[in-house]
This record gives structure tokens, C-alpha cells and sequence, in this order.
């Protein structure tokens, strides 16, 4: 039985941060149509740096779930480790999209930190944060949009080639 949250399980995170990417990647495309509006150059640019920073949460997610034995979950997961006496483990309401929070609930500070591009993509998207989907303003420009999108899938290849590895030793 799933807890309160519908897409908590492992294969539900594994299977939609590459779909979040390849929407976010879509979205750094100029629109084709209404390209006469005045927001052509930027109009798709927040959603795509959005969606974006969940490609991240969703890896991590995945990632937290896997070094957990018999976790069905991140909610469970997450139970698991509080009550095994892990503390600092509040992921309800915002905080369950917090990557700085989720980063620290895993060991993956050797992965992370392993590379200067690594480094890097975790700077720029480490300041993701789920309100940016009412922010009605336009994102800074296509190119830094581009960067964080490419930002998002270096974290999320570094995440998952951690992920895989783990569960194949």
C-alpha cells in the first residue's frame, strides 16, 4: 500500500526524472508557434529550469530509497531511518523538495564532489526551488536555462551510475 504520496516508489523516480529532462530539454526549443509574440525568446524558459530541479529531486529520491533494504518507498525509506534512530529526517510539506536537505539524508558527497563539472551543476542547481512554478516572471536567458538544464542531467547521471553501481555489488 502506497503512503501518502502517489509516485514515491523507486521505479516511479527512476522512471520520471529522464522524462523530466527530456521535457525541460523541449522546453529550452523556441516556441514554433506564436514566435511573433514579444516572449518568444523566453516564453518556456522557467518551466524548463523548473522541471529541471525535479530531475534532480527525483534522482536523489531514487538514490535514498535504494541504500535502504526492503524500502518500498521514500516515505518509507524515510520511516525506516527515523526509526533506526536517524534524526534530521523532516521531508513533509516543502522540505520533501529541498535538494540540499535530500543531498544530506544520502553519502553521495564522494560522487558529488568527485569532479569539477560535478561540483559545478550541483552549485547552479542546489538553488532549485519548487516555488520558481509561481514566479511569473521570465527566467534570465535561454543560455543560463541551458545551463541548468545540462547542470540537472550531470547530477542525474553522477546519481544514477551511483544508484546502479550499489544495488549491483
Amino acid at each position: 500500500m502506497r503512503g501518502r504520496w502517489r509516485f514515491d516508489r523507486i521505479g516511479d523516480y527512476v522512471k520520471a526524472a529522464p522524462k523530466r529532462l527530456d521535457d525541460a530539454r523541449e522546453l529550452l526549443e523556441a516556441p514554433t508557434w506564436g514566435r511573433e509574440r514579444g516572449d518568444a525568446a523566453h516564453r518556456h524558459l522557467r518551466a524548463a529550469v523548473y522541471l529541471a530541479g525535479y530531475v534532480v529531486e527525483c534522482s536523489l529520491k531514487a538514490y535514498i530509497i535504494s541504500r535502504v533494504p526492503g524500502a518500498r518507498s521514500f516515505e518509507d525509506a524515510i520511516r525506516r531511518r527515523a526509526e533506526e534512530g536517524e534524526t534530521g529526517l523532516d521531508f513533509t510539506g516543502r522540505r520533501a523538495h529541498d535538494l540540499r536537505a535530500l543531498r544530506r539524508a544520502t553519502d553521495l558527497d564522494p560522487v558529488l564532489d568527485q569532479s569539477d563539472d560535478i561540483r559545478e551543476a550541483w552549485g547552479r542547481c542546489q538553488k532549485w526551488d519548487p516555488d520558481w512554478r509561481y514566479d511569473p516572471s521570465h527566467f534570465t536567458s535561454r543560455r543560463e536555462a541551458g545551463l541548468f538544464v545540462e547542470a540537472a542531467a550531470t547530477l542525474h547521471t553522477a546519481i544514477e551510475l551511483a544508484r546502479t553501481s550499489e544495488l549491483e555489488v
